[in-house]
């Protein structure tokens, strides 16, 4: 049955199909060709009556978070079934590959009514988990006039978005009771979701599901194949640059070209958080005569150099290649629009890690490593460039400064592991699942 919000999509979708419509052709994404066509929905065998928790991350990041998490679900209650959807190309991708043997996939990409009870028609599901803040009203909706509880697991909000629902509190107070529980990653959205009329009982600080995931091991088979790939000289330094966006990789490269003079043996991995941005990423490269190599053909730019950048325009390699660096960058940071990315990999790597003044994202997480030692902030503005080199060639200068800075974020991560197992016992103290050894010992 439709909804009064479905004609607010329906508006919405009009509006935005032709550019839809040009991203399919132009792209040849089946992502965007899927989004106007429809999806399918694998369905759940007649006889199959297990209890199924639904998983939600909207794209590659929320879907690489949940992978702990899904992983720890299954080893409790190994008679559930799981059912992951994601929303954007990507996303889907990475679920298809960690997920796609023992679990049920599906894509959801619109809030309209009849998306969402397809798929709750289909798999039946005890139970829907979704990834840090992504609250669709018809899906709540819904689940709740269907008695399935749904629940928010590692939820963030930023600063923006905490002033945007506090100027609408009659619409938060519609909207945010109708999740049942939260496991939050700090207590400022805590604080932020009582305020919005969440009962306290609803909420837990379970701390970030990300540490949990985060590698440590520079001995991984996937970091063997790009060092085949991208060989570097013996005592060569590396720089990292990952999940950068377009508006900030003239500043890097910039940047990179200022170090050369000092370190002339220094590699640069960047690592573009769009894959809509590798060909521009590429082209930049060409224009500054940077030889480079595509992770994607392995070619070579110009045919027959040495390459001194690794351009990994791939989907899902950089939690591992945050292993080759000696130093790093974490992008969306420096132009005051995205809000910056984790920086929880490359510090589990014991990696010095630093990025711009624009981490509102991960604000609790950036101002523990910057007060551990273990990262520093860059200067944004005109002088990027030049604040992005000094700041990265102290470093390159003064190795045992950045071994100290490594280890003191390798130190921090490991303090705050175990966000995966509050989660899953914060689910059964709430009564969402079956309690298990793990949860009544931590109760």
């Amino acid at each position: 049955m439709a909804r009064p919000l479905d004609a607010l999509y329906a508006v919405g979708l009009t509006a935005v199909s032709p550019w839809l419509v040009w991203r399919a052709l132009t792209r040849g994404r089946d992502g965007y060709r899927r989004l106007l066509t429809g999806h399918p929905c694998p369905l759940r065998a007649p006889a199959d009556q297990a209890p199924l928790a639904w998983f939600h991350g909207v794209s590659l990041g929320e879907v690489n978070l949940l992978a702990p998490v899904i992983q720890a679900f299954k080893a409790r209650h190994p008679g559930w079934r799981v059912g992951v959807t994601a929303t954007t190309p990507a996303g889907m991708q990475e679920a298809r590959k960690r997920f796609g043997q023992d679990c049920l996939i599906a894509c959801f990409c619109w809030d309209f009514t009849w998306q969402v009870e397809r798929i709750l028609s289909a798999w039946s599901p005890s139970l829907i988990i979704l990834a840090e803040s992504q609250l669709w009203p018809n899906w709540l909706a819904i689940a709740r006039g269907r008695g399935i509880p749904v629940t928010v697991i590692n939820g963030r909000m930023s600063p923006k978005s905490a002033a945007a629902w506090a100027r609408r509190p009659r619409l938060a107070r519609r909207i945010f009771p109708l999740v049942h529980s939260w496991m939050v990653q700090d207590a400022s959205m805590a604080g932020h979701l009582r305020s919005l009329g969440v009962p306290a009982d609803a909420v837990s600080v379970t701390g970030s599901v990300k540490f949990d995931g985060a590698r440590t091991d520079r001995n991984l088979p996937l970091l063997a194949t790009l060092r085949d790939l991208f060989p570097v000289p013996e005592g060569a330094p590396v720089w990292v640059a990952g999940s950068t966006q377009e508006a900030e990789e003239p500043a890097i490269l910039d940047a990179y070209s200022l170090l050369l003079r000092d370190f002339p043996d220094l590699r640069l991995v960047l690592v573009p958080r769009q894959p809509d941005a590798f060909e521009s990423s590429a082209r930049r490269l060409g224009e500054r005569a940077i030889p480079f190599l595509r992770r994607s053909t392995g070619a070579i730019h110009p045919p027959g150099a040495t390459p001194r950048v690794l351009l990994l325009d791939t989907i899902g390699e950089l939690s591992a290649a945050w292993g080759l660096a000696t130093v790093g960058f974490v992008g969306g940071s420096l132009d005051g629009r995205r809000g910056g990315q984790s920086p929880i990999e490359p510090a589990a790597f014991g990696v010095p890690v630093c990025f711009g003044p624009h981490v509102w994202n991960f604000r609790d997480i950036t101002a523990s490593l910057l007060a551990a030692g273990a990262a520093k902030t860059v200067a944004a503005g005109p002088q990027a460039a030049a604040n992005l080199a000094d700041l990265l060639g102290d470093w390159l200068r003064n190795p045992e400064q950045a071994r100290a800075a490594g280890q003191a974020g390798r130190s921090f991560v490991a303090l705050q592991q175990g966000a995966t197992d509050r989660t899953l016992d914060f689910l059964a103290a709430r009564g969402l699942v079956p309690a298990t050894a793990s949860s009544r010992q931590a109760g």
